[in-house]
């Protein structure tokens, strides 16, 4: 995503304003740019020893050890200069004031566990109460399928009448069809993956329900991009896949030396993740967009890019 030749990026005029959502896991800013900071390498797992790592051609630990995650991610600003236009012709800077509630719901606390293989954290407002669930599965066994199912799921259903989120296991098809019960189906050249949901619910482990909200699904196959499309779930208990259909898409960049992802929804920027030299990660969402519903993106990306999970044989079923 560019290249050395072409111009600075432009920040401000890549994040902008977005017709809101009519349900979103947490308040969007209709005023400004939200700025959000948390600790970098969230997702990141321990216990490497010296297994090949076949996508680097290091060595990694397979397997690694399971550690708890508590961690919160501080809203540091919402930026509330608009451009307005005056009665008498011309624009001007209007101060608005902020918005209290959606500020009071800050910071999220992330709390979970993590391995080179999963993760699994739960996200909760400043006050203790539940948001939701992001979730990680490696999509097979094999060494050589490189990807992962990447699951958002929320306490707000997405859609009237939805149905609650449950556990899924990931179904080696081999060259079979598709399964037709499948909520998203993954293909390499010769093999072909289905995501199935099974009977066991999925809930907060202070007992609240969830409702399926996103799925992220890696740009192709055995890809070495770093690049992910995001599908939102449907009424029907599955989600509305199909590149024509995707909600968001994100991809990694490197700007001046500083790693850096760039998001867009429906073609046009909606936030941009930064890891600082200080080791934190600032996300910046633009007006209109689900800030936690990018966090959660931003996360599950992370742990994708890491490509720590490269290396594991498990067995691909539960979390």
């Amino acid at each position: 995503m560019g290249n050395c030749s072409s111009a600075p990026f432009d920040e401000a005029a890549f994040l902008q304003p977005h017709k809101a959502e009519e349900t979103n896991m947490l308040p969007p800013s209709s005023l400004g740019t939200m700025t959000i900071a948390f600790p970098s390498g969230l997702t990141r797992g321990e216990g490497r020893n010296s297994v090949l790592d076949y996508a680097r051609g290091g060595f990694k630990g397979m397997g690694g050890v399971e550690t708890t995650v508590d961690a919160a991610a501080d809203l540091l600003e919402v930026g509330t200069a608009v451009q307005v236009e005056n009665p008498g012709g011309a624009s001007m800077v209007a101060s608005a004031p902020q918005d209290e509630a959606l500020r009071a719901r800050w910071p999220v606390r992330i709390t979970g566990a993590k391995s080179l293989e999963r993760v699994r954290f739960e996200l909760r407002d400043a006050a203790g109460a539940a948001l939701g669930l992001i979730v990680m599965k490696k999509c097979a066994s094999d060494k050589e399928v490189k990807d992962c199912v990447l699951l958002v799921c929320s306490t707000v259903p997405r859609v009237a009448g939805q149905a609650e989120a449950c556990d899924w296991k990931v179904q080696n098809r081999g060259g079979m069809k598709p399964a037709k019960n499948a909520a998203v189906t993954l293909s390499t050249l010769e093999k072909t993956f289905a995501c199935l949901f099974t009977t066991t619910r999925l809930a907060m482990s202070s007992g609240e329900a969830l409702y399926p909200w996103a799925l992220l699904v890696p740009d192709t196959m055995n890809s070495m991009r770093d690049g992910h499309r995001v599908y939102l779930a449907n009424k029907q208990g599955g989600f509305t896949t199909g590149k024509a259909n995707q909600a968001y898409y994100g991809a990694s960049t490197s700007i001046a030396s500083s790693k850096e992802r760039r998001y867009k929804k429906g073609g046009a920027g909606c936030a941009v993740l930064r890891a600082d030299a200080d080791g934190r990660t600032t996300l910046r969402v633009a007006p209109g967009i689900d800030p936690l519903l990018l966090l959660a993106i931003a996360l599950l990306h992370e742990k994708s890019a890491l490509n720590e999970h490269f290396t594991t044989a498990g067995s691909g079923g539960g979390m």
